[in-house]
């Protein structure tokens, strides 16, 4: 892990634990936090100039296209495009579709414009946090024009020995300077955006920035000796290491780090642990004063502070594969995105929204292709094979529904 790395890649693995333990009213030492738990049972912009490939324009509208009933899987390749995303203003969602990204305007979800780019795979899209640039695995695509940018030119796949690896996962640092790829053949790649220029390489599956863009937080299990780098974003110097398999910056210098089934918060700065919670899968709500973890078969949340336990949530997540947990920004909404796997029998996942202030389940949806938080909290947008729906939070009730899109 702490090695910089010129032309090869790593592969990205998901952590699954299982989390048990004791209920603890009250945190511990700075030294040594103990554990609580239940044994029963988630911006500075920078300015980037695009260099388009083509002169392909927006599409322009004519009264023979003005209506677009939308697809949001691709039906001959298999293959679902649909993964809303809200811009961080809260003024526009970008929906992918078979005919092309549409930018909809959030008030009346009605949409303003077309970039004729059509998304080749399932892969998130990314939106950069200067709201400039959309990601679609190895492509980048400017939002004023919908032209494809032709540098960086990110790799699709990557080889290593006999094994080739693709794309996993792709994130802009908070302040948009810099891009991380991660390959599902172990790297992760850096490439800064100013000169569209690889800096370095790391062995890593996966990676989080600090919050102020000066730090990343890399993870690595290839040697099945799960560990956490810390290194300086800019010049990939290794600061420190832990053991452990998944990590999430917070405020004010600190880093939780989830280990043996456990989530520990680091002080950087002193080195000790002034909370640890029993649980994996850990998410911080956005003031950073409750936090939820998946333990056993139940979500769980509890008060920072004093390490209370407010509420057990589900209670038939047993065997899961993998969860998502997830704080609405207005911290008043969990969301639980929960995914099981069955050995020649496929799969099945659910997504559930419970009340923060009471627990209480607001709704549960079980199908769906994509998801995504409105940045005031008051919205989910959902897409399936049925179109777009656009929920209430706060109970659950359908704002909006659409099965084809006019632009005016």
């Amino acid at each position: 892990m702490g090695r910089i790395k010129k032309a090869i890649c790593i592969v990205p693995l998901l952590a699954v634990m299982v989390a048990c333990g004791n209920v603890s009213s009250t945190p511990k030492s700075l030294e040594t936090a103990t554990l609580v738990g239940i044994t029963t049972t988630t911006n500075v912009p920078i300015v980037v100039t695009p260099t388009p490939v083509s002169t392909i324009s927006v599409l322009t509208i004519t009264p023979t296209n003005v209506v677009y009933p939308f697809q949001l899987e691709d039906k001959n390749l298999g293959r679902q495009i649909g993964n809303p995303r809200y811009s961080h203003d809260n003024k526009w969602l970008f929906l992918p579709t078979t005919a092309g990204v549409f930018v909809l305007e959030v008030t009346s979800y009605q949409a303003m414009r077309l970039l004729p780019y059509v998304p080749r795979y399932l892969n998130d899209i990314v939106l950069s946090p200067d709201e400039k640039i959309l990601a679609f695995e190895y492509t980048l695509i400017s939002v004023a024009d919908g032209q494809e940018l032709s540098s960086p030119k990110i790799a699709p796949s990557v080889r290593i020995g006999t094994s080739y690896g693709t794309i996993n996962d792709i994130k802009f640092s908070p302040d948009s300077k810099l891009l991380a790829v991660t390959y599902y053949a172990g790297q992760l790649d850096f490439w800064r955006m100013e000169d569209s220029k690889l800096i370095y390489s790391l062995e890593a599956e996966s990676v989080v920035f600090s919050p102020n863009s000066e730090l990343i937080a890399a993870g690595s299990d290839l040697d099945k000796n799960p560990h956490i780098g810390i290194y300086e974003t800019q010049t990939g110097n290794l600061l420190k290491d832990w053991v452990g398999k998944r990590a999430e910056f917070l405020n004010d210098n600190h880093l939780a780090v989830e280990t043996n089934n456990a989530v520990r918060i680091y002080d950087l700065t002193s080195g000790k642990v002034p909370y640890a919670f029993s649980g994996k899968y850990v998410a911080f709500s956005p003031d950073e004063q409750l936090v939820a973890l998946l333990n056993g078969a139940w979500v769980e949340i509890y008060q920072v502070a004093t390490g209370k336990l407010l509420y057990r949530l589900g209670g038939d997540l047993n065997n899961v594969d993998y969860i998502n947990l997830r704080f609405a920004p207005d911290s008043q909404t969990l969301l639980g995105y929960a995914y099981w796997s069955f050995c020649c029998a496929g799969w099945q996942h659910k997504l559930s929204l419970w009340r923060v202030d009471n627990g209480a389940l607001i709704k549960e949806v079980r199908t769906f292709y994509d998801y995504d938080f409105s940045p005031d909290g008051n919205s989910l947008a959902i897409t399936s094979n049925n179109g777009l729906q656009i929920l209430n939070t706060l109970d659950g009730s359908v704002r909006i529904e659409l099965k084809e899109i006019t632009i005016p």
